[in-house]
């Protein structure tokens, strides 16, 4: 069974919540270059694909692509994006920049199974 919810959250001055992401966010381009609209899962990519870029130069293949910027490829790229993700990000960071959505729509799935034959099936 799938179930379709909206949620909608009150916006400012009742909450944080992003209905319209603004030109001076931190990741509006990155948005903009993907053709994408904001969700705060993929904020949070976001802030850990620019924290890698910041420190290492490259971008990991697992977080959203960044135009104009390389891979990492290398063992010593990829130390360095591990290293960056694991040891020296600020959390608190990409919290302040990536608040809930406004408006965001949930799917609830419940997957039921039953035996077949069902021993009450009579034919």
């Amino acid at each position: 069974k799938l179930n379709k919810i909206y949620q909608k959250n009150l916006e400012h001055p009742y909450s944080d919540c992003i209905k319209t992401l603004k030109k001076n966010h931190a990741y509006y381009n990155l948005y903009k270059q993907n053709n994408q609209i904001y969700s705060k899962n993929m904020c949070f990519e976001y802030c850990k694909q620019t924290h890698v870029i910041k420190e290492c130069n490259c971008f990991i293949y697992l977080l959203p692509k960044v135009k104009n910027i390389s891979p990492c490829q290398t063992k010593n790229d990829t130390d360095c994006a591990i290293n960056s993700l694991f040891d020296k990000l600020d959390i608190d960071t990409c919290l302040d920049a990536c608040k809930s959505e406004c408006e965001q729509i949930i799917y609830d799935i419940k997957i039921t199974s039953n035996r077949f034959p069902s021993p009450d099936l009579k034919f």
